[in-house]
Order: C-alpha cells, then sequence, then structure tokens
C-alpha cells in the first residue's frame, strides 16, 4: 500500500488509488461503488461476475457496476446471459490449481466409503439434504462436510453416525486424498471451483448439472433437477471417475486473461510499465522480452501492475 499512496489496505480509498495507477482494473461484485472508485481515474475497468445464472444480488451487482463499466467476464456459458445489454463481456472459466490438491497432512481414511462436499454452509448448497441423505440412505458411505456457516442465512448441519461436519479448509487436498466421491446439491453455481479441484485430484463427481456440469455435463455423473432421493443414491453408488480432458486449466486461465487485459491497454502501456528505466539492460524492445522476470512462468511474458512515472525496472523492483 505505501506504493499506492494511502493509509489504508482495504476499502474504497485504496481502490480509488489503484485505478489510478493502472491501465485495467479488474473488480468483483462492488455494484453502484464502482463509479466512486473509478472517478478521475483513466484505467479501463473489467467487472467478474462469480455467481449464478439468474441470482439476484450478482444481478443487481453487474447492472449498477455498468455504466461505469468497459467489459465484464463470466465463469460459465449459463452467466453470460446476465451480462447487461451493450456491455462487452467474454467466458472465462475458472481453473483449480494443482498445489491446491496436494495433501499436506494424512487424515484418517475411515472404514466406510466416504464422500465429501467443501462448500459455504448457505441454504442455497443444500447441505442438509445430502445429510439426511446420507443418514438415512447410504449407511455405508460416511459424508464429511467441509466449510464456513455464513452469518445470517447460514445453515447449521447435525452430526450423526455417518454425518461429519469440518471447518473451513486452506488445505483441500487432505480431504481429495480419501475421499471416494465429491458430491454437491446446489441447485445453482457459478463454477464450482471444489468440484474441479475434485476431478483434478481423481474423484468421481456427482452433481446438478449446473456451472461447471452445465457447460461440460461429461465430466460428472449428473442428476437432473428434480431428482428423487432415489436417484441420488442410485448417482453415489455407481458414479464413476470421468476423463478431464475438457477441464480447464491453470494456464488456458492464465493465458485468456493475459490476452484480454493486453487487449485493453494502451499501446506502449506494457513497456513504459514493465522497464520505464532499463536498468538492468536486458529489456528487447523489439521482442517485448526481459531475461529477468517470468511472472506466469514463460519468458517473455511479463506482468503489470502500474504506470506512474516512479516506476522502476523489475531489476530494482521484481513485483513489477
Amino acid at each position: 500500500m505505501d506504493a499506492l499512496g494511502c493509509v489504508t489496505d482495504v476499502g474504497i480509498e485504496a481502490a480509488k488509488h489503484l485505478a489510478k495507477k493502472c491501465g485495467v482494473l479488474v473488480v468483483w461484485n462492488v455494484g453502484d461503488r464502482l463509479q466512486r472508485i473509478v472517478d478521475g481515474a483513466s484505467c479501463k475497468a473489467i467487472s467478474v461476475s462469480h455467481g449464478g445464472p439468474g441470482e439476484s444480488w450478482n444481478l443487481t451487482s453487474l447492472r449498477a457496476q455498468a455504466p461505469w463499466t468497459d467489459h465484464m467476464v463470466t465463469i460459465c456459458e449459463d452467466s453470460q446471459a446476465d451480462v447487461p445489454h451493450g456491455i462487452a463481456s467474454t467466458i472465462i472459466p475458472n481453473a483449480p490449481d494443482p498445489n491446491r490438491i496436494k495433501p499436506t497432512q494424512t487424515l484418517p481414511k475411515p472404514a466406510r466409503k466416504l464422500a465429501i462436499s467443501i462448500s459455504r454452509f448457505s441454504p442455497e448448497k443444500r447441505l442438509n439434504f445430502l445429510a439426511n441423505l446420507f443418514r438415512y440412505h447410504l449407511p455405508d458411505w460416511e459424508l464429511w462436510l467441509i466449510g464456513a456457516k455464513q452469518g445470517i442465512g447460514g445453515v447449521t448441519i447435525e452430526e450423526s453416525d455417518n454425518v461429519r461436519v469440518f471447518p473451513a479448509t486452506q488445505t483441500p487436498g487432505d480431504y481429495y486424498a480419501v475421499a471416494d466421491l465429491f458430491v454437491q446439491a446446489t441447485g445453482n453455481e457459478g463454477y464450482g471451483l471444489s468440484a474441479a479441484e475434485a476431478l483434478l485430484a481423481g474423484l468421481p463427481v456427482v452433481s446438478h448439472p449446473v456451472g461447471l456440469f452445465a457447460d461440460k455435463p461429461e465430466l460428472a455423473t449428473i442428476v437432473e433437477h428434480g431428482a428423487t432421493e432415489a436417484d441420488w443414491v442410485h448417482a453415489i453408488c455407481t458414479a464413476q471417475i470421468k476423463s478431464i480432458d475438457d477441464l480447464d486449466n491453470i494456464d488456458d486461465w492464465v493465458d485468456r486473461w493475459q490476452s484480454l487485459i493486453d487487449s485493453m491497454l494502451p499501446e506502449g502501456y506494457r513497456k513504459a510499465a514493465i522497464c520505464r528505466s532499463n536498468a538492468c539492460g536486458r529489456y528487447n524492445a523489439t521482442n517485448d522480452t526481459c531475461g529477468i522476470i517470468t511472472a506466469t512462468g514463460r519468458p517473455g511474458q511479463v506482468g503489470y501492475l502500474i504506470s506512474h512515472p516512479d516506476t522502476h525496472c523489475v531489476a530494482d523492483n521484481p513485483l513489477f
């Protein structure tokens, strides 16, 4: 935050300083506050929609941002219909990070088959439905629900012999490593990153056709909306691991974002922002490469944050 010249590290004031020091600002769910953030700034704004299709809170936020948004990004095809008329948009699906699925500890595996669900403990996730499904219809299985209660409107799950509740985790790979199945019963989903991580970890997934699985149902064992408990039991007991060839990967995600931001930056902005001084002497203006920085893991692909006159060469400040 010292580089931004403001004393606060969160909130509108920091966002306003950031907007004045970058070429493209990416925001999510800021609603009508976007006007205050970009007021007096010359940056372009990208608004990201992480909500599921038709969710009222997401629609309200997108419409409020629209007058000051240059572009919108949605994370599944269904949600693109929520973009307000006249606003350019791009679909950039989320992608699971392989590092998140690596286990950091060995959890004890239960004697029964284990299904897990990782999500917010909010009503739309239908976690009590899952708990009752396993409690009364799947005695040979154990269900672990991992997540955090979401304040007002959050749900409380009653544990039982084969239903357990765990707090939110920053290391989901610990749970993927001992599970036999990932299950989600939510009726509406923006993408479903935990389910995508489970696929990458080699687990079969059972889900409604929502988010990722609305676009690519072949990745999961699909349970249609309005299905009976018997339908869910059959899907869980017969689910098989699917090919993940169609699963978006993290490199594709990075490349799509890089291309979008590149297309919105003014001509020459990237070179000015990265190597204003070229003190290291390694910047090659002909092919726009630098031997020092490899922001996305590939030589020559560089990142950019700010363009104010005090920006130093990457040799002096490796962040840029």
